[in-house]
């Protein structure tokens, strides 16, 4: 079977990294079938030029990767599929499916024919065989498929998901596939060390209860982790085979097991490893300590993401983040010591704050000392505690999906705030942290380029456009 892996592209879209979910798919089922993944991401492809590659590949099967902020444009990419042939079976996976599996049929109607909740690898393959063997399988079948959503008789069935609980028997990303080597040089954040740069996942899930997040919806609540000879085969792969010269580790929370994250750094030490790395996604300041940081500086990390959320302990609590302001103070002193560059990410927005609040995170961002922080736009993402509360608050139209962008000004979770005075308060958030002397020269120093340079330039020609249309 001929099938299309592909991202959607939405113009909104910041984050230009591989997508390794449908990496993970095209291992699960290329041993018998003829994959190809398409980012449109990357090669801005728009629905109108994809119907153009359809007619080129002809794909017996397009699968689509779906988060909550691509839901409409998403709708584009189906409606291209079956004008170009209705008999191409379309397939949806990823967080808002997850979340919001019958949802995604009532609003994609007859442009879809399945979908998948969970982690699809061990679903998938077992729904293309029988595909294979008939273009309309049998209910009974069907039913047995883990994480499969189909419709009978009009109605959505939505099978149990199973979450493969041994990683290293998915075998990693089909690397050749993706080709990280022709990803651009402004990833997450826009900055790295060395190019190439190549993602990898070492871990799935995350056993923290924070209210604004919707891992477990796609991910479940158990925390599972690849082996280290697993990891290291993987970055021998990319470094030797690809040429990759930096990696970002997006796990959710990498350094949950410091002895884990210890075995790791003594290895790519006693192998002179040569990628420099950091983990962009954010790991926990609960999580650290002084001895696992010396090692990970040691073994090439250089720069940590770390989820700060608010300056507000009030907030903090309501978050279950489980920290409060002196904690966070004290532990990113202790990353800052040991030459470990961080970004702090923020959330602005969340239903519970207060203008003060909002205040006091931009302000403790400034006393911190940060090399980047991120100013997020609090979106209740579906699967999240804080979308149930909203729902059940009667302060959510689950029928309005079409903007779920984290970086638009519009905000309307707040009792006490208005929308202008909101958006004068993310304004201020990145120009009070940015426009600063000590900031400004960092950041020119960490571009290895003019090209890089160039690019980190159009991202905040990006915000300013974004932020001063008026509102």
């Amino acid at each position: 079977m001929k099938i299309l892996l592909v991202r959607p592209f939405n113009k909104e879209s910041l984050t230009v990294v591989p997508p390794l979910g449908l990496g993970y798919l095209a291992t699960s089922v290329r041993k018998d079938n003829k994959v190809k993944i398409l980012d449109c991401v990357k090669d801005k492809i728009l629905p109108e030029d994809f119907a153009k590659i359809l007619a080129k590949e002809k794909p017996d099967l397009v699968g689509l990767t779906v988060f909550s902020s691509d839901l409409v444009v998403t709708k584009e990419y189906l409606e291209s599929v079956k004008k170009s042939n209705g008999k191409i079976i379309t397939v949806i996976g990823g967080p808002h499916p997850s979340a919001m599996p019958k949802e995604c049929f009532d609003f994609y109607q007859n442009l879809l024919d399945f979908a998948f909740v969970g982690e699809a690898e061990l679903g998938f393959p077992v729904l293309i065989k029988l595909l294979e063997k008939r273009k309309t399988p049998l209910a009974l079948d069907l039913k047995k498929i883990p994480g499969l959503v189909w419709k009978k008789d009009s109605k959505e069935i939505v099978n149990k998901p199973e979450y493969p609980m041994d990683l290293d028997k998915l075998g990693f990303p089909s690397w050749d596939l993706i080709k990280p080597e022709t990803y651009p040089h402004a990833p997450i954040g826009g900055f790295a060390r060395r190019f190439p740069v190549a993602y990898i996942l070492t871990s799935r899930s995350c056993p923290f209860q924070c209210t604004f997040c919707a891992a477990k919806s796609i991910h479940g609540s158990t925390f599972r982790r690849k082996s280290l000879p697993e990891v290291l085969k993987e970055v021998k792969y990319l470094t030797h085979q690809r040429g990759i010269k930096e990696i970002h580790i997006l796990d959710d929370n990498f350094t949950l097991s410091k002895e884990f994250v210890k075995e790791f750094c003594e290895e790519k030490i006693k192998e002179r490893l040569d990628f420099s790395w950091n983990c962009s996604n954010g790991i926990r300041l609960d999580r650290i300590d002084e001895e696992t940081l010396r090692l990970m500086k040691k073994a090439g990390c250089y720069s940590v993401a770390v989820g700060i959320e608010s300056g507000s302990d009030r907030i903090l609590k309501h978050m279950k983040k489980n920290l409060n302001k002196n904690y966070i103070k004290k532990q990113v002193e202790l990353i800052s010591k040991v030459g470990i560059e961080i970004t702090g990410l923020f959330i602005l927005g969340y239903p519970a704050e207060s203008k003060n609040d909002i205040l006091q995170t931009i302000s403790f961002a400034k006393s911190l000392d940060l090399t980047k922080a991120a100013f997020s736009i609090f979106r209740p993402l579906p699967g999240s505690e804080m979308w149930t509360y909203l729902i059940n608050q009667k302060k959510l139209d689950i029928s309005h999906l079409n903007n779920l962008s984290y970086y638009r000004t519009e905000s309307n979770y707040m009792r006490n705030v208005s929308q202008e005075d909101f958006s004068k308060l993310q304004k201020k958030a990145f120009f009070d942290f940015y426009f600063r002397p000590k900031i400004i020269l960092t950041l020119i120093r960490e571009t290895s380029s003019p090209s890089h340079l160039l690019a980190v330039i159009r991202r905040v020609i990006y915000f300013m456009k974004l932020w001063f249309v008026p509102v």
